[in-house]
């Protein structure tokens, strides 16, 4: 059920979905009720749609089917419609006021005769509405084709969500130039620089992190650490400007505050970050984050803590970030995150279990089991703290790596899967920080690393 002929591109992608893996069995238009593109059409609307494409809003007529013989299984109502003798799934979707009071994040959520069945969040655009909407609608058009292709429907727990913000007294044309100046500013005469923190105390207590600066040419990010006979190697994502592409480096932490300068360890082709850390059967283990090379690889290390060795590749051909491998109740498990449907973020969380790291790995019966700002994109190893295992996530809004929710893991079961929200850490523990998304701990060192902008200098090549 449309509202009219002219539909958006993530409507029409789940039309062309249900008609080639289903059976589609109408498509109708309600009476009296016109296509709503943006919503009003005021000079901000128009502005916006003259500087900024939004290929998920880009509008192209759909054309009617009559009425097949079979009974409909569900009927899928984008526009106002009821029908108590079948299931009838509808959207809400954050809309205007949303964008125009500055909501730190956007959300769309399915329900099924009124029963929220699934929810997807996304990234806010300061900018424009347009990107927002298009975001918010390609994520909503995979989380109605994941439930459609579902075979069974396990109904998840809806999580709480941080309040909106309230409305902004600036008007939507004001507020949106402002912050196109502050990008430009940014874009031009600044760097973000990611940078790494140790403490051998409560790994919860960030006031008593040493920080470890890299230099003005480079950034440290992703760390994981590993206690090994009284010393504590960090592992880090080492990344030069000039060279583009990302290392894995090791730096070791000491007791009395001081620091060794970062080592590469292992070098590819193709970008490397995330490094993953563990032990398993006597020895250590990397999964470091290889998405440029689409797969996920499992390296042994031969001479620890320099040298690493390629031992398995455990998947092929996956867009997957922040792979994340750990033992639980005897069995081993995988994070990792893939893009939401629109290409604009990694937040889409899958779960895989095996016998061993080496696999074969299984996925989880709830996949995905989130896709989430704040919480679907892996931020570490969980560790124990206080008798609680708990694993950092990365929150991606109001913009990428801006602050850490910590999580209970309640349950973790080839057939279930909860966890608890406990605590969120933002980036005001760091001198001028904007953002910090990864967490991990080992033994007594924790480790974690944080991101601010900088003045670049004329001589720097640009970001």
């Amino acid at each position: 059920m449309l509202a009219g002929p002219l539909q958006p591109a993530w409507i029409r992608r789940v039309i062309e979905h249900v008609r080639d893996a289903h059976t589609l069995t109408f498509i109708t238009f309600a009476e009296g009720v016109e296509t709503a593109a943006l919503g009003r059409r005021s000079l901000f609307h128009r502005i916006d749609e003259l500087l900024y494409s939004a290929d998920g809003l880009d509008l192209a007529p759909v054309s009617p089917l009559a009425h097949a013989a079979a009974p409909a299984d569900v009927i899928l109502a984008f526009a106002p419609f009821t029908r108590p003798d079948t299931e009838v799934w509808t959207v809400e979707r954050s809309g205007f006021d949303a964008f125009a009071a500055g909501a730190p994040h956007l959300e769309a959520v399915l329900r099924s005769n009124g029963e929220v069945i699934a929810s997807v969040t996304a990234m806010p655009d300061a900018i424009s509405f347009r990107r927002a909407m298009s975001r918010l609608g390609w994520r909503t058009a995979s989380m109605i084709i994941h439930e459609l292709d579902a075979e069974r429907r396990p109904r998840r727990r809806m999580r709480q969500r941080p309040a909106a913000a309230p409305r902004s007294a600036r008007s939507p044309l004001l507020r949106s130039a402002v912050n196109y100046v502050k990008q430009q500013f940014r874009d031009r005469f600044t760097r973000v620089q990611w940078s790494i923190a140790f403490t051998f105390s409560d790994p919860l207590h960030l006031s008593g992190y040493v920080q470890c600066i890299p230099p003005r040419d480079r950034l440290w990010a992703d760390p994981f650490v590993i206690s090994d006979n009284g010393k504590a190697w960090i592992f880090l994502e080492e990344y030069v400007y000039t060279e583009a592409r990302g290392v894995i480096s090791v730096i070791e932490a000491r007791r009395d505050g001081t620091w060794t300068q970062p080592r590469r360890v292992l070098e590819r082709p193709y970008h490397l970050s995330y490094p993953c850390v563990f032990r398993w059967n006597g020895n250590y283990w990397m999964v470091p984050e290889t998405q440029e090379n689409r797969t996920i690889e499992l390296y042994r290390c031969v001479d620890f803590p320099m040298r690493w060795e390629l031992d398995t590749v455990l998947f092929r051909d996956v867009n997957a970030v922040d792979a994340t491998v750990f033992e639980h109740d005897g069995r081993w498990w995988m994070y990792y995150a893939t893009d939401s449907g629109d290409a604009a973020g990694f937040d889409r969380l899958w779960a895989f279990h095996a016998a061993s790291p080496q696999g074969p790995w299984i996925p989880h019966r709830l996949n995905p089991l989130e896709c989430d700002v704040f919480g679907g994109r892996p931020g570490g190893r969980p560790f124990v703290h206080q008798g609680k295992v708990v694993r950092a996530t990365q929150v991606g809004a109001p913009w990428y790596g801006h602050a850490m929710q910590l999580r209970e893991l309640v349950a973790l079961t080839p057939e279930q899967w909860d966890e608890r929200a406990i605590a969120t850490i933002g980036p005001e523990w760091f001198p001028h920080g904007t953002g910090t998304h990864t967490l991990n701990a080992d033994g007594d060192c924790a480790v974690v690393d944080a991101v601010r902008r900088r003045l670049r200098r004329s001589s720097e090549p640009a970001p």
